[in-house]
């Protein structure tokens, strides 16, 4: 079983840029995280699965 990597947002991050950085689907990213929208603040953390 893997276990999820702790991502904090960094100032210019997007969700399509963090997603394609770890090999991750926008879509899977957002729902992973219970996110309702694209908008990220930096120092939010994230969890990648």
């Amino acid at each position: 079983m893997r276990k999820d990597r702790l991502y904090i947002v960094q100032e210019g991050d997007s969700l399509w840029k963090i997603a394609r950085r770890f090999n991750v689907d926008v879509e899977h990213l957002r729902a992973h995280n219970k996110l309702k929208s694209d908008a990220l603040k930096p120092g939010t953390p994230i969890r990648i699965p």
